[in-house]
């Protein structure tokens, strides 16, 4: 996997393959992965060079949709809370319609 800054898009240590692959990333949204080229991350671009690379790529890309589709994340200690404030003020109802009296 190789990883360059914006920066050094015209810096001559970089191959001309690696250039070309940095300018169709800059021309996509950043964090869309493109198959055989990479990722765009904010001011780097991360090419992947073989196929563990874009497995790994893939998966940021995952991720990054997620995030997006799910603004705050879910703190599981908070959800299980909760849920036993519910089951603890449905057994309260309960229990006070059992004591009424018919």
């Amino acid at each position: 996997m190789k990883i360059f800054h914006a920066i050094d898009e015209e810096s001559s240590d970089i191959s001309k393959e690696d250039k070309e692959k940095m300018a169709i990333l800059k021309l996509v949204d950043v964090g869309k992965y493109i198959k055989g080229i990479g990722i765009r991350d904010g001011q780097f671009y991360v090419l992947a060079d073989n196929e563990t690379d874009e497995v790994y790529l893939e998966y940021r890309e995952a991720i990054a949709k997620i995030n997006l589709a799910m603004p705050k994340l879910i703190d599981k200690r908070l959800f299980q809370q909760k849920t036993m404030e519910f089951h603890n003020k449905k057994a309260n109802v309960v229990k006070r319609l059992m004591e009424m009296p018919k």
